[in-house]
């Protein structure tokens, strides 16, 4: 039976010239997992919208074109679907009402006329399975960024729907959270056969388990029923805009090079490869990685900041960086890092201990760049900017949009638009909280490329993604608000002690680096160059053994 029938479907924002989507057609089925890819701007939020029956509803615009959802005809009446619809939205954090992370995931439940200890019983059942237990009883609004999502992931699978729709779920979650989502969705999917889920995603490796792939491209739908056939296809992926899956730009640098690595689907193909580059590649050497010009120096001396009524926050964080051009910020969802880098830029004062950046101003951006918008244009948000803005704005993607709401652009979108306000802030430090999600390819390459220049500003980053945080000269792990470890990523991310008291595996990349012979590398990139020039050695292997033998236990492999 279908729950989902689009056909040759439009939709234009209020003020819009083009339409988002145009001539879409889209059939869902009960049961079956749809993931939804796309470069930034092509629909994907949008889609979702018109599926709720926020769009048109509650935000206007034109829709055209004739289906349904759950039997009711476009555009989708909100209260005819209330309940038999759960949503996560990009920025969690609007969804929040209730005072308590309890409350909030029970108060969907009452609405529908549930009695309120039925309900807060049914909320314990979801947020145990989803193994985020210890929220609680914390307050929404000392939530990070990770913790609203698991929250408003649990509020949605709370009321039992008959569809879920998911909006990025597994952005600004750690390697954990990021599980625990992804294993709590093939829970409620094998509990809930009927159940249907539209999942759009950046991140390729979350949709492993999806029954189908649906690419947006020019405001239409290409439906690739196998979804390996669009998982593993980097030629597809490039052409469409995607941004890539390490790990299978990584098998097909592998295979380029003539290292024999047996075919997998994409859930396999960690096996695969490690075994393909057991003992192949030479130890990589620190003296590999350069540092640009313009460095920064960050010394804290015991500073702590509780918010006011919680126990969260950072606790006696000492802190002496000296002479670096980036430094990534990484830990557990909750475990302080924008707290963190909120009182590094200003933002916070510290309830006790000093705090000393020496290099003159610093901008801080917004896990939520929507927090940083009051203009009623893209074009007024940047007037009187500095001088390299119109090359930021062309880098980064925003032709075309000066003349629309900021609040109504794309989660990338307005990523890329937080962005080209740190760009060209003029600040001598830039403290960017998760600057690469909701971004794709073009987006990312293109952060990283203003970021890298030689003259650019030194920068600090947080971030879950450790392909991000192997890029940057040094590295900070935080747990429960304390800075646990601090070095180069090399070798941070192979503290495998440090990983397991976070609850992390190790990284793919690390996982192979080891594997392979190269040692500590920080990254899928640093093992492609290798792979490109030492891939083909004489007698096709290294001799020695291997640094890591045998399987590592299924909670420790990576996604």
């Amino acid at each position: 039976m279908r729950v989902v029938e689009l056909k040759d479907t439009a939709f234009c924002y209020p003020g819009g010239k083009v339409p988002v989507l145009k001539g879409l057609e889209l059939s869902v089925t009960k049961g079956e997992h749809v993931g939804v890819l796309g470069k930034t701007g092509s629909g994907k939020s949008t889609l979702l919208g018109i599926l709720s029956g926020i769009l048109p509803g509650r935000i206007g615009g034109v829709l055209s074109g004739s289906g349904w959802v759950l039997g009711e005809k476009l555009p989708v009446p909100l209260e005819a679907v209330r309940g038999s619809i759960g949503v996560v939205f990009q920025s969690p954090e609007e969804m929040l009402i209730r005072g308590r992370c309890l409350e909030e995931i029970s108060f969907s439940l009452i609405c529908r006329g549930i009695g309120h200890r039925k309900a807060e019983e049914r909320a314990r059942n979801v947020i145990r399975d989803l193994g985020v237990s210890h929220l609680a009883e914390k307050r929404t609004s000392d939530l990070s960024g990770g913790e609203a999502k698991l929250v408003a992931i649990a509020s949605a699978l709370a009321t039992g729907p008959s569809l879920l729709l998911l909006d990025e779920p597994t952005s600004h979650l750690d390697p954990r959270g990021k599980r625990s989502v992804l294993s709590t969705i093939e829970r409620m999917k094998n509990m809930e056969p009927d159940l249907a889920v539209i999942q759009v995603e950046h991140d390729l490796p979350s949709l492993a388990n999806c029954s189908s792939i649906v690419m947006l491209s020019g405001g239409k739908a290409i439906i690739f029923k196998d979804p390996d056939e669009a998982l593993m296809d980097a030629t597809l992926h490039e052409a469409y805009g995607i941004l890539p899956d390490p790990l299978v730009s990584l098998y097909r640098t592998a295979v380029r090079n003539g290292i024999p690595v047996r075919a997998a689907p994409r859930r396999g193909l960690l096996r695969e490869m490690g075994a393909a580059l057991s003992g192949r590649l030479p130890r990589v050497t620190s003296e590999e990685r350069s540092i640009p010009k313009k460095t920064m120096s960050v010394c804290l001396r015991g500073v702590s900041y509780r918010y006011p009524g919680s126990g969260c926050g950072i606790s006696g964080v000492d802190l002496d960086l000296g002479s670096i051009h980036s430094l990534s910020v990484v830990g557990p969802n909750g475990a302080g890092k924008s707290t963190l880098c909120r009182t590094i830029a200003g933002l916070v004062r510290p309830d006790s201990g000093k705090v000393d950046i020496r290099g003159g101003s610093a901008f801080y951006l917004f896990q939520n760049p929507q927090l940083m918008f009051f203009a009623d244009s893209v074009s007024e948000e940047l007037k009187g900017r500095s001088p390299s803005i119109e090359r930021v704005i062309d880098r980064l993607g925003l032709k075309g949009l000066e003349d629309r709401y900021p609040q109504t652009l794309s989660g990338g979108e307005q990523r890329r638009l937080g962005i080209s306000l740190a760009l060209t802030s003029g600040a001598d430090l830039l403290v960017l909280d998760e600057p690469f999600s909701s971004l794709d390819s073009a987006g990312v390459n293109a952060v990283w490329e203003l970021l890298e220049k030689e003259d650019g500003p030194p920068y600090i980053i947080t971030t879950n993604d450790l392909e991000v945080a192997g890029r940057t000269d040094m590295l900070i792990f935080m747990i429960e608000g304390k800075v646990v470890r601090t070095g180069v990523p090399g070798e941070v991310l192979y503290d495998i002690g440090l990983l397991r008291r976070a609850g992390w595996p190790l990284g793919g990349a690390q996982l192979l680096g080891l594997r392979s012979g190269a040692g500590p590398v920080d990254g899928y990139r640093r093992l492609e160059e290798r792979i490109s020039r030492y891939g083909e050695a004489p007698d096709g292997r290294r001799k020695g053994k291997t640094p890591l033998e045998g399987p590592l236990p299924a909670e420790e492999v990576p996604i």
